[in-house]
């Protein structure tokens, strides 16, 4: 009889863990049309990324270096043997939550935080330059994988809007309102001045995808090159995988704070990425 009770305890046990894993985690500030919600649920549902204690998640609120590193880390090394037993060890008397992220970032981040630094919020620029590190360790930019990376249909239509406002923007067209087929038209007949003004603008809209000339491709904005030619070849580099794009007006904001909704984003397309190579 206590074998046959265990048994039932077993099967019920497994059955609400199962259950429970395949259920989407809500939260009461997100919903289904904000911008972040596939992302947001897509890394909840992984236990990368969790809410506050009142069922919200806050996308709009900042998030803090340490909190960045302890997302980039989980993601980028959630298949490295013993990578739980690593987090799990108790850290030293005094020590803080983060501290392990921290060590197992460190090849990669070459910010220098000391004290209460780590728990300011993170910029643009440094997300972009940290995630470049994580980038080439794990293999995105190597010349092997060029060819995986390739754009999905969902970012095929984006590149075609962007396209379209590009053409409107330069006066070539009348209205973004054009086919596909008119747009190839259009673009076949650009001369090569005004192509080379299309994708001044258009690279700072929508990041390369293509494995075709990549190395040749270089997203830049002004905003960045006062920061030097590492952080400046970061970002580019960030910008041709899609993990992180500019804005309408051709800046990418470096000293802007990340927003939860945000990091989610990046690390989501990050993983999806890496899923691809790895395919």
């Amino acid at each position: 009889m206590k074998k046959a009770i265990l048994i039932l305890f077993i099967i019920i046990l497994t059955c609400g863990t199962l259950c429970s894993l395949s259920i989407a985690k809500e939260f009461s500030d997100l919903s289904e049309s904000h911008w972040a919600h596939k992302y947001v649920s897509a890394l909840s549902d992984k236990g990368t990324i969790n809410g506050y204690k009142d069922g919200t998640f806050r996308p709009s609120n900042s998030i803090t270096r340490a909190e960045f590193l302890k997302l980039i880390v989980s993601e980028a090394y959630s298949s490295m043997p013993g990578l739980e037993g690593i987090l799990s060890i108790p850290t030293r008397e005094g020590g803080r939550w983060y501290d392990t992220y921290v060590m197992l970032a460190a090849k990669n981040n070459p910010y220098n935080y000391s004290g209460d630094t780590i728990t300011m919020p993170i910029t643009r620029l440094e997300a972009a330059v940290i995630l470049n590190g994580f980038c080439k360790e794990v293999g995105l930019f190597d010349e092997k994988n060029r060819e995986k990376v390739k754009p999905t249909s969902e970012e095929v239509e984006k590149q075609h809007e962007a396209a379209k406002k590009v053409l409107y923007e330069m006066k070539i067209t009348k209205s973004t309102n054009i086919s596909s087929s008119e747009l190839n038209e259009i673009m076949n007949k650009l001369t090569s001045e005004q192509m080379s003004a299309f994708y001044e603008k258009y690279n700072k809209l929508m990041p390369f995808k293509s494995s075709e000339s990549y190395e040749k491709v270089v997203i830049t904005f002004d905003d960045v090159k006062e920061f030097g030619s590492s952080d400046e070849t970061a970002v580019s580099n960030i910008a041709r995988l899609g993990l992180m794009i500019g804005y309408e007006d051709g800046t990418f904001k470096p000293l802007k704070n990340m927003t939860r909704a945000e990091v989610a984003t990046i690390i989501y397309r990050f993983s999806e990425v890496r899923r691809a190579i790895n395919e």
